[in-house]
């Protein structure tokens, strides 16, 4: 057919298609690229030119229920300019600032400049998994927030070494760490995902309230979904949840109720700013077991929660982004009638659910961790399996073994024993040695006080005006401490963060993504090479606040009121010589 012209009436990321070699990302948007169009338009629809989405077919705007996703994803570009496009990322060098990016709808491959550029999400394909980690493994906390999953093999004054699947052996400097915690349940892993809808069970009559995209459960209107897990006894389901607007998502777990409300259950009950446990039953309605405020949720619009429940003691420990709320407790008999998970969107903003895991669990309830302890503390702290807390100097792990000097003795405990690490800080050291010398200082003067009221009264003597102290001098200043407020640390030029496959995240100076691998050089760690099959997004930009490690990608609507985020191109005449033109409008 002939060639035509089009208007594009989306994002810059389809436009981008139709550039030929190199593209600066922060074009701006309303600009017009004047390109040829020689695709037939379907039929009853001959305005419309419709691009593949997420699974390669057509997108399909009609808002019927899609159809489970393909096992293999295309990867996703986001912009600064919050616009994206869907593809292949081909390679990224650091020494020419370019990205070169591959889209079927380009006749070429697409280079893009760094600068403008926000993240990729990397798409899903077969066999392309979080790397398996042995029982044993630990996560190992830096002090910039990144995490590195790996089994410890070392530790002395100067450095730890980390044997990890994804990136060979680590040597990381001693003094960049904030702590590790075992990973539990490593060898007992009975889901991680989700990457399709397979298996999902979704509430009749509802149109699209969850669907899957991108490696998320997406939900924009109130409804239900659920799955069959067949948890055990003692079980661990962990996800990080990111929403928009009025939050409010419950999540019954032990259910025999899949995709509706009621049935026999435990029921968390998670809004912005509070939590609400309910024991659930098909006859008896709901009973509130207890709740809790949680004030970080009402500043932020994402988490990562846990719920650890001991079917025999009817308990469930709930955490938020890695620190304890409550554990809830049930006097009665254990209300779940069997053994799946569903969540239930009971506002109509936009919730994604993402890197979840589902596992067997040994039982322990671990109060603190790393990274809730946000200012730091002045000691090594260990906090063991039965909560015991333990500080001191940590020497060294050697054999399986920490080598920790107690004002006491000099204590050797095995490592799975341990619960929690934390390293001590020097902000945190010193803050404590400034509060004892005003606690000596406090006791002094009330020692002095003390005295002068058992002296006999006598005609006060007139004092010398004091002088003036010079504004600022003499006060104490509090020492900066980047952990002091739990702010992350500031990401350098040319550093990205690499998320890891099911969990962790390395912040590297990029070097080069290829295929087989990618390089950089770690701030505390030296060269490394990752291996790519492990890496789920790259993320140019800093990292948000708000604790959890959740890509941002997974924050933002979709942006077209509908929450398909499909790409269509409209067409329609205009332009100076009244010929149809590919138009940039959000």
């Amino acid at each position: 057919m002939p060639s035509r012209h089009a208007t594009l009436r989306r994002p810059l990321s389809v436009a981008a298609l139709a550039a030929m070699a190199l593209i600066p990302a922060t074009a701006s948007l309303y600009a017009e690229l004047r390109v040829p169009v020689d695709v037939a338009p379907p039929p009853g629809r001959p305005n419309t030119i419709v691009v593949p989405g997420a699974t390669g077919g057509p997108s399909d705007t009609s808002g019927a229920q899609p159809a489970a996703a393909t096992a293999a994803t295309p990867d996703v570009l986001f912009f600064l300019n919050g616009d994206k496009l869907r593809g292949k990322l081909l390679q990224a060098v650091a020494a020419d600032n370019t990205l070169r990016w591959n889209s079927t709808e380009a006749k070429q491959d697409i280079s893009f400049m760094l600068p403008g550029l926000k993240e990729v999400l990397l798409g899903e394909s077969p066999g392309k998994t979080a790397p398996a980690l042995a029982e044993g493994s630990y996560v190992v906390t830096l002090k910039n927030g990144d995490e590195l999953p790996g089994t410890v093999v070392t530790l002395d004054d100067k450095t730890l070494v980390l044997d990890t699947v994804y990136a060979g052996t680590l040597k990381i400097n001693r003094d960049a760490l904030a702590g590790m915690v075992p990973i539990r349940g490593a060898g007992n892993l009975l889901f991680e995902g989700p990457k399709d809808m397979e298996g999902w069970e979704t509430q009749q009559g509802a149109r699209n309230t969850w669907r899957y995209k991108d490696g998320a459960l997406i939900s924009t209107r109130s409804g239900f979904t659920g799955r069959d897990f067949k948890l055990p006894d003692m079980s661990t389901i962990e996800f990080d949840v990111s929403w928009t607007g009025q939050f409010s998502l419950g999540v019954s777990i032990y259910t025999d109720e899949l995709k509706g409300y009621g049935g026999n259950s435990y029921m968390a009950q998670i809004g912005n700013g509070y939590i609400y446990v309910s024991r659930m039953s098909r006859n008896g309605g709901q009973n509130q077991l207890g709740q809790a405020q949680v004030e970080s949720m009402q500043r932020k619009n994402s988490a990562r929660i846990r719920l650890q429940t001991n079917k025999e003691q009817k308990a469930i420990s709930l955490y938020v982004d890695d620190a304890l709320i409550r554990t809830f407790k049930d006097t009665g008999n254990f209300a779940g009638g069997g053994t799946g998970i569903s969540f239930y969107n009971q506002s109509q903003g936009l919730i994604r659910i993402r890197r979840l895991r589902v596992s067997k669990w040994d039982g322990r309830v671990t109060e603190e961790s790393p990274s809730a302890t946000a200012k730091g503390v002045p000691e090594d702290t260990l906090i063991l399996a039965n909560q015991d807390k333990i500080t001191g100097k940590l020497t060294a792990i050697k054999d399986g073994k920490v080598m920790l000097e107690s004002p006491y003795a000099t204590l050797s405990i095995p490592m799975q024993r341990i619960d929690v690490l934390t390293f001590a800080t020097p902000e945190a050291a010193a803050a404590a040695a400034k509060d004892k010398e005003k606690e000596k200082e406090k006791e002094k003067e009330g020692a002095d006080a003390e005295g002068k009221k058992k002296q006999p009264e006598a005609a006060e003597a007139p004092q010398p005006d004091a002088p003036a102290q010079p504004e600022g001098d003499g006060t104490p200043k509090p020492i900066p401490s980047a952990t002091s407020t739990g702010a992350p640390a500031t990401r350098q030029p040319g550093e990205v963060g690499v998320h890891l496959v099911g969990r962790g995240r390395i912040t590297i100076k990029l070097d080069k993504w290829e295929a087989d691998k990618l390089t950089g050089t770690g701030p505390s760690m030296g060269n490394i090479s990752i291996l790519p099959h492990a890496v789920k997004l790259l993320r140019f930009g800093p990292e948000p606040a708000g604790g959890a490690n959740i890509p941002s990608a997974t924050t933002s609507e979709d942006g077209d009121g509908d929450g398909e985020g499909e790409d269509a191109l409209l067409m329609e005449e205009g332009g100076p010589i009244n010929q149809p033109v590919f138009r940039v409008r959000r």
